[in-house]
């Protein structure tokens, strides 16, 4: 698969989850605490969204960096879906948010990281452990808020 295809991908998970955050953060305001955590995690998407930009500007201003790397966006899809129906439901609870949010953090450390180690491209193996480290701490976010108690 074409580089930039990926990078595409990744850019619409990112952007995506922005907005599914933003949305939970809105949807829980009567429980500050959720809200706000929400809140970060968007704005922490809305900057990886960036950083993807970034890398893909970089790889379409250098045509030797468009090589085929093999990846299944599979898991990708299946976020992206899940985010799209969660955007039409009307009303979530915390329960659902945070389960929601646990799950796709850890898929998409996963992907990431996995997907850094078969890479031949080390500018690109760096990108992808970055996003998957920064996955890995809103796991720990979530995971924190999750063990005070939910509210």
């Amino acid at each position: 698969m074409d580089l930039i295809v990926v990078l595409n991908a990744l850019e619409q998970l990112e952007a995506t989850l922005a907005v599914v955050y933003a949305h939970f953060s809105q949807a829980l305001r009567s429980n500050p605490a959720a809200s706000e955590l929400f809140r970060r995690l968007s704005e922490d998407e809305s900057s990886h969204r960036q950083t993807v930009r970034y890398q893909q500007r970089l790889v379409r201003r250098n045509p030797k960096r468009l090589a085929e790397i093999e990846v299944d966006l599979g898991v990708v899809q299946r976020l992206l879906s899940r985010a799209s129906a969660l955007l039409e439901t009307k009303y979530i609870t915390v329960d659902a948010a945070l389960n929601f949010a646990i799950e796709v953090e850890y898929e998409a450390a996963e992907y990431h990281l996995k997907n850094a180690l078969s890479q031949t491209n080390p500018s690109m193996a760096k990108l992808l452990r970055a996003l998957g480290a920064a996955d890995e701490e809103h796991l720990g976010l979530l995971r924190e808020f999750v063990s005070k108690g939910i509210e």
